[in-house]
């Protein structure tokens, strides 16, 4: 016994030295933190690549590896590696040298002097096909399999040809300078047919059969109104033209050369679908008096109208190959919807048109911003009317693959429904299921149904998804609906992994799902195989994340997880609070093969995480996250900063870098320093305005925590930003429970806000009052009180808790009035207050800005060191520093 007690004495004593003597965290570090990243895997799964970035900074190192063994290859500063097709070669570059690793021997050929290059597959062999830094050579090909190389010296530019055979390429053309020629090359029996020669091909396309290509020429890529649409056949060299007078429209339009998913042809060959649009700025300049008129008649506002960034008006035409003949599809304020682009999973021989000539935004109120929605026929332009203009749009539309129906999610009913294409008859697909579709968190403006997961073969059943579950539906209501999700789990949240590409499905095939714990935030997979009677099958879970912020709303993106070609093998990121994100391999999603080892935190007082639930004086459970540092003594008493926004709890296993933000406070900071930090959630209703429930949710957070032995209740601190420093203005104004606050960019003025913009965009900022973010529940007149309730402005002579604000002249989201105002407010109140404001930034500081992200950073340390650690004042918070000296003396210096 008396061993056992030595021996954990000891081991505590050496535990006890071991924190001590890791690093702290600080500014040294912010930028220069070692990670991963460019994640690749070779097509049979046996090899990775991945870069080390920052270890040391600024280094940047190349790791290719062997999955099955430890074999691997460094190489400093490689960049683009491309895996070759039977994965026995690496390609990447070295600065401007190629370098092609031979990946069964390790032998690595190096090729000077490269500015790009690419890997095609012509017949079975695969070529390596490279563009010199010499500009008298053009390309160089190069066989990987047999070594032969070929040049072809008056190349610019190319493309493979979906036969697989040929290339086609574009080259100077040798009898007229300024010209170039476009030829299609067979490196194998090493024959070129030219095709046709002109100023400048851009924009190339092909059929799906290789046969014919479309492209753009034009004196420059800027010009497109002097552009001509030129398609060529391969197979007879004959061409056709498109130009903007063929149309019949005026100087005043382009072609859009830059909307892909509408430039293609169609999947039968037979048709070539292209827009054009509204040149950018004034119809034609004038020497008339620069007068805006904003009209209540006006669809969009002036400032809408004006906005540098708005997409421009396009209209989308089909031009018939064989008759020589074009259909304009669109007309003024009609688009395509999103999920009704042209794909070659689908028949094309329609389209889904909508037409809203307001703001989107403004559908609950505008009469122009209702939405029509319209079939067309791409074949002879003939429309048929799906929805006439209501302000209850039809969402996540969708074209079956044959056709024949369009599926839609139905505003006014919060219903899924389908349309016959052939006999117009409507049916409510999901009238007998009674689930949340999407809308979860109960903003009446944010309706965001998750859409559909997919089509089975016959085209005749859809897959749905809502948040707990996947519902197979019979499209034509013959056979009832099936949930594929067993009420064991109804406690997870699922988003779809991994589909087969095509959204296309039958039945056997396996769909594998992220699933998210609602209970212990936990990440996890499940398996559900597409057939009769079949469940979500549970594969594995824990306490890490797989993205680098999780959302119910998203799956992860293409660097967070890779499939390799030919096997089952996967490559994933993973992370969790206190392991920063590495790379892991499955086949299976229940065993996991860690594939890169990159911790820098092991060397420092780093963070852990925690998952607090307890109950608020209303006898409801709320819920939030602490982050301790790896020392942390609970015989201490820890000083407490409160941050917060909407739900904090759903990146419990989030990983924080060490850098200098340009919003909130940098944890690992602040966490290695001896500071807490708690994030509750912040749990909202449908009556309360989001000044109520925040209030609410922090101060059932601040009850909470005080209450615990290791927080310092006299040294805790609110911090937010944008609608989080809203929370924080009215929060302040019910409570001084508060050491010291710091917000960023919040509202304090909800009546000024009422009827402010958004910059550069030029919308009406109502909507996220009236029915949005902010629950105001109705307008400025219909719940006034509201308004004043929440705005801080109005109640600063109750705050008592000294702040400090950062509002930023360019704020494009919050006016910076907002944030001057209210300072101004509290030192007419002769409140403690100060307002950092960093020339040229906008609602955040830019990540551009790193001088300036780092003084930020530095001085809301320094405020908070002064309240909760008692740590001396710095020059600018007791004296100031006069307008004279900005960007003279920063008044860092402490107070002596």
């Amino acid at each position: 016994m008396t061993r056992r007690i030595l021996f954990l004495l000891l081991f505590l004593i050496t535990s006890l030295q071991a924190y001590s003597q890791k690093k702290l965290v600080d500014t040294t570090d912010f930028g220069k933190w070692a990670y991963v990243s460019d994640p690749g895997i070779s097509n049979d799964g046996k090899y990775i690549s991945f870069t080390i970035n920052d270890q040391p900074y600024p280094s940047s190192i190349m790791v290719i590896k062997k999955t099955s063994t430890n074999w691997e290859k460094r190489i400093p500063n490689g960049t683009s590696v491309k895996f070759s097709d039977d994965s026995r070669s690496a390609i990447l570059k070295v600065k401007d040298t190629l370098q092609i690793v031979n990946l069964e021997h390790g032998q690595t050929q190096s090729i000077p002097g490269v500015e790009s290059f690419g890997l095609v597959k012509f017949k079975k062999a695969e070529w390596l096909i490279y563009h010199p830094g010499n500009i008298a050579v053009g390309l160089i090909l190069k066989n990987l399999k047999t070594g032969q190389q070929l040049t072809l010296d008056s190349a610019t530019d190319y493309q493979p040809c979906p036969d697989g055979k040929s290339l086609l390429v574009t080259q100077n053309y040798k009898d007229k300078i300024g010209e170039q020629e476009l030829v299609i090359y067979d490196p194998e029996l090493k024959i070129s047919k030219s095709l046709w020669h002109g100023p400048n091909p851009y924009f190339i396309i092909f059929d799906n059969l290789g046969d014919k290509i479309a492209f753009y020429t034009g004196s420059s890529l800027e010009c497109y109104k002097l552009a001509t649409l030129y398609i060529v056949d391969l197979n007879t060299g004959e061409d056709m033209k498109v130009t903007l007078q063929d149309l019949g429209k005026s100087e005043d339009m382009t072609f859009n050369a830059n909307f892909y998913d509408h430039y293609r042809f169609s999947n039968d060959g037979k048709r070539l679908f292209f827009s054009v649009s509204d040149q950018d700025g004034p119809i034609k300049p004038g020497n008339g008096v620069k007068v805006t008129i904003w009209n209540y008649q006006d669809a969009k506002l002036q400032s809408c109208q004006s906005d540098p960034t708005l997409a421009k008006q396009e209209y989308l035409y089909c031009f018939t190959i064989k008759q020589n003949k074009w259909i304009a599809l669109t007309n003024e304020f009609e688009s395509i919807p999103y999920n009704c682009r042209f794909s070659r999973n689908r028949k094309d021989d329609y389209i889904v048109v909508e037409r809203i000539e307001g703001n989107a935004s403004e559908f609950y109120w505008n009469p122009k911003s209702k939405q029509k929605v319209t079939l067309v026929s791409t074949l002879t332009g003939e429309r048929k009317v799906i929805k006439e203009e209501s302000k209850d749009y039809l969402k996540e539309i969708e074209i079956s693959p044959n056709g024949n129906y369009l599926v839609y999610y139905n505003c006014a009913n919060r219903n899924y429904e389908s349309y016959d294409v052939q006999t117009g008859i409507v049916r409510n697909l999901t009238s007998s299921i009674h689930t949340n579709w999407g809308n979860i968190n109960g903003i009446p403006s944010m309706q965001s149904p998750l859409g559909i997961l997919g089509w089975m073969q016959d085209s005749r059943k859809i897959l749905l998804k809502d948040f707990k579950g996947v519902w197979e539906i019979d499209l034509e209501r013959q056979m009832p609906p099936v949930n594929f999700i067993t009420p064991n789990y109804s406690n997870r949240i699922f988003t779809i992994l991994r589909s087969n590409g095509n959204n296309i499905y039958q039945y056997g095939d396996i769909l594998i799902f992220q699933g998210y714990n609602l209970e212990n935030k936990s990440c996890g997979f499940y398996k559900l195989e597409l057939s009769s009677g079949k469940k979500m099958q549970f594969l594995s879970e824990g306490p890490y994340q797989y993205q680098k912020n999780y959302s119910y709303y998203s799956t992860l993106g293409p660097n967070e997880l890779m499939k390799a070609k030919y096997s089952e093998d996967y490559l994933l990121t993973r992370q969790s609070a206190s392991t920063a994100p590495n790379f892991f391999l499955t086949t299976d999603f229940k065993k996991f093969k860690q594939v890169s080892k990159v911790y820098p935190e092991k060397g420092y007082n780093w963070i852990t995480s925690e998952l607090h639930q307890y109950i608020d004086d209303k006898g409801e459970r709320q819920e939030g996250v602490l982050l301790k540092p790896q020392n942390f003594d609970p015989q201490k008493k820890y000083p407490v900063i409160f941050i917060y926004y909407t739900e904090s709890t759903d990146n419990l296993n989030k990983y924080y870098y060490p850098e200098a933000n340009g919003g909130y406070i940098n944890f690992p900071w602040y966490i290695s320093n001896d500071y807490l930090i708690f994030m509750p959630d912040i749990k909202f209703d449908s009556v309360s305005t989001s000044g109520e429930s925040a209030y609410h949710s922090v101060t059932a957070a601040v009850n909470y925590l005080t209450k615990k032995p290791w927080v310092n209740q006299n040294k805790i601190a609110a911090h937010g930003g944008s609608f989080g420093g809203f929370e924080t203005n009215y929060i302040l104004t019910k409570t001084g429970v508060f050491t010291a606050a710091m917000e960023l960019a919040g509202m304090t003025n909800l009546v000024a806000m009422y009827g402010s913009i958004f910059t550069p965009y030029g919308n009406s900022q109502t909507v996220g009052y009236d029915i949005g973010m902010l629950r105001m529940w109705g307008t400025l007149w219909d719940k006034q009180q509201n308004y004043l309730d929440n705005s801080a402005i109005l109640h600063a002579n109750k705050i008592t808790t000294p702040l400090l604000i950062m509002h930023n002249p360019k704020d494009g989201s919050v006016p910076y009035e907002q944030g001057l105002s209210f300072f101004i407010a509290l030192r007419r109140l002769q409140k403690k207050v100060w307002m950092l404001e960093y020339e040229n930034q906008n609602h955040i500081i830019y990540p551009s800005n790193r001088i300036a992200r780092m003084d930020y950073q530095i001085r809301v340390k320094q405020f908070f060191d002064h309240y909760l650690k008692d740590r001396a004042m710095p020059k600018w918070m007791s004296v100031g520093v006069p307008a004279k000296f900005r960007g003279v003396d920063n008044g860092l210096k402490l107070e002596e």
